[in-house]
């Protein structure tokens, strides 16, 4: 399950009964979260302890998965909690869902509010209107990723990488004037959103942010052809 980014007040009704109800909470979250879901279940257990500095992040990943599979084999109703959305940027709820299944353990994973859901309502960005693609930040620049410059571009965890590489990549496709969005989410019940906007050439402080948004250079391309084969006007 997600917890949200904003301390508490993003953790669904759904998430809340699945901790209360848990026989066992473990969990990956801000030091305040953590204390707010040991209230709700005696039985927390925080995770944080098997990072540790230039400890290999797969071998971490692999420990927190073994951790939970151990207390399912147990046969205990676990709960694991992690911040955000536990699909988005986190591969140990994924793996873990797909272990115990393997084993004949009943596993689901319920949603939480994510960043890019954050940046959604933020930036009042609408993919149902515009299109979206997001990526990585460091598998954008190392993987040669194409992309569509007419629809809006999204690279998250861009403060772990190489921000002039980023701007690198992006003026092979975009002018050096062009403006891109700068963005951190709001953590606290009543902090606000961090929102910056340097023009492509500046982009050299990513690692302030956690999210660039790339506006779109063009409007896309139209079929008209098919506007017409489907009975529609073009708009």
């Amino acid at each position: 399950m997600g917890t949200g980014i904003r301390f508490v007040r993003h953790i669904t009704t759904q998430a809340r009964s699945a901790i209360e109800k848990a026989d066992r909470v473990l969990h990956l979250v801000d030091h305040a979260t953590g204390e707010w879901i040991a209230k709700l279940n005696p039985s927390s257990e925080s995770l944080r302890s098997l990072f540790q500095e230039g400890k290999d992040r797969a071998r971490t990943d692999s420990e927190i998965v073994d951790r939970i599979l151990s207390c399912v084999r147990e046969e205990q109703a676990v709960c694991a909690a992690f911040y955000g959305h536990p699909g988005f940027f986190w591969y140990p709820s994924h793996e873990a869902i797909r272990r115990a299944r393997a084993e004949g353990f009943a596993a689901e994973m319920l949603p939480g509010i994510s960043a890019q859901d954050c940046l959604f309502a933020d930036l009042g960005l609408d993919p149902g209107r515009s299109g979206c693609q997001s990526f990585d930040a460091e598998d954008f620049v190392t993987r040669k990723r194409i992309f569509d410059t007419s629809t809006p571009l999204i690279l998250f965890q861009a403060d772990l990488v190489d921000s002039a590489r980023v701007r690198d990549v992006l003026r092979e496709q975009y002018e050096e004037g062009h403006q891109v969005i700068l963005y951190e989410a709001a953590i606290s019940p009543e902090g606000d959103p961090r929102v910056e906007i340097p023009p492509l050439k500046s982009l050299n402080h990513c690692k302030e942010y956690s999210t660039i948004l790339v506006l779109p250079a063009r409007a896309p391309d139209q079929d008209l052809e098919m506007y017409e084969r489907l009975g529609l006007k073009p708009r």
